[in-house]
C-alpha cells in the first residue's frame, strides 16, 4: 500500500514544509545551471568519497538528479514527515535527518572510498524518517492506495483469508 494522506495530525509540520521548500529551491537552482556548470556544482556540493568534505553531508541532502528523484523524495517527506513531526514534535526531528544522512553517506564512503562520483539526495534521511515511524503511532488515520482494493478486514486477515463479504 502507498500512503496518500493522514487525517489525525495535531501539529502543523513546519519542519517538513521547510525541507520540501528547500528541496524545491535547490532543484530550481539546479535546473537553472548549464550542464557543464551543473556537473561541477554537484561535484562540489555532493558527497564525493575520493575527496570528502564534511559540509557536503548536509548540502548533498538537498540536491537531486531528476524530476522523479526530487518529487519522490519530497512526496515521501510529505507523506511520512508530517506524521513523524506530529508524533515526536518539531525539536526532536531536527537531529534525526542529518544524523541518518551522515550515517548513509559514511556507508557510501566506506563501500567505495575512491569513487569520484557525487552522491546526492536524501534517501538516507528519508529512510531514517521512516525508521522513526517504526515506533508505534497511536490511532493514525491513514488513507492508502490499495492495489488489490481489498476490504479492510481482508487485509487484516492476511493468510487466514476472508469471505466475499469482507469478513
Amino acid at each position: 500500500m502507498i500512503p496518500l494522506r493522514t487525517s489525525s495530525l495535531t501539529l502543523t509540520p513546519y519542519i517538513t514544509i521547510t525541507i520540501i521548500a528547500l528541496n524545491a529551491l535547490a532543484w530550481l537552482f539546479e535546473l537553472s545551471l548549464p550542464h557543464e556548470t551543473l556537473n561541477d556544482f554537484l561535484t562540489v556540493y555532493g558527497v564525493v568519497p575520493a575527496y570528502f568534505s564534511t559540509p557536503t553531508l548536509i548540502t548533498s541532502m538537498f540536491l537531486h538528479g531528476s524530476w522523479s528523484h526530487v518529487l519522490g523524495n519530497s512526496g515521501t517527506c510529505d507523506s511520512f514527515g508530517d506524521n513523524v513531526e506530529d508524533r515526536f514534535g518539531h525539536r526532536p526531528l531536527h537531529p534525526v535527518l542529518p544524523v541518518v544522512r551522515i550515517a548513509a553517506a559514511a556507508g557510501q564512503v566506506a563501500v567505495d572510498p575512491s569513487s569520484t562520483l557525487p552522491t546526492i539526495g536524501a534517501s538516507g534521511a528519508i529512510a531514517g524518517r521512516h525508521g522513526r515511524l517504526l515506533r508505534p503511532v497511536p490511532a493514525l488515520a491513514r488513507a492508502d492506495a490499495d492495489p488489490l482494493d481489498l476490504p479492510p478486514d481482508c487485509r487484516a486477515a492476511g493468510d487466514r483469508g476472508c469471505s466475499a463479504s469482507g469478513s
